[in-house]
């Protein structure tokens, strides 16, 4: 059964994008404290591999993630996961990402394209 480590504890982001590989199905989670512990589980054998953010919606980059990939012995990224999360608000509700509309959408036909005597209900 692989290891497989990841920012803990469990039900961060990071698990739920490792939840989303197939890899996982099976595997033995190992949570850890921090990113820089992911990556010290794999290369101390704790863990057989790992699951750390590259980059998030509020800080872009993760400096440490990328600079501890580089570290000795250097680890290769071999997989990506990626996904959107629905943040909970202090109520408890799950609160649904905001969509921007689109203009396009929201324009009525251009009288050109419509044929004589059509209207257009707004």
């Amino acid at each position: 059964m692989p290891r497989l480590a990841f920012l803990g504890p469990h039900a961060t982001f990071t698990e739920q994008a490792l939840l989303t590989l197939p890899e996982a199905e099976g595997a033995e989670l190992v949570p850890c404290a921090g990113n820089p512990a992911v990556l010290a589980a794999i290369r101390d054998g704790r863990a057989d591999a790992g699951c750390v953010p590259i980059e998030n919606s509020v800080e872009g980059a993760v400096p440490p993630v990328l600079d501890g990939l580089l570290d000795d012995p250097p680890l290769m990224i071999v997989k990506e996961a990626a996904g959107h999360h629905r943040r909970a608000d202090p109520h408890g509700r799950i609160a649904q990402p905001r969509h921007r509309p689109d203009p396009q959408l929201d324009r009525p036909e251009p009288a050109a394209r419509r044929g004589p005597g059509e209207h257009v209900d707004q």
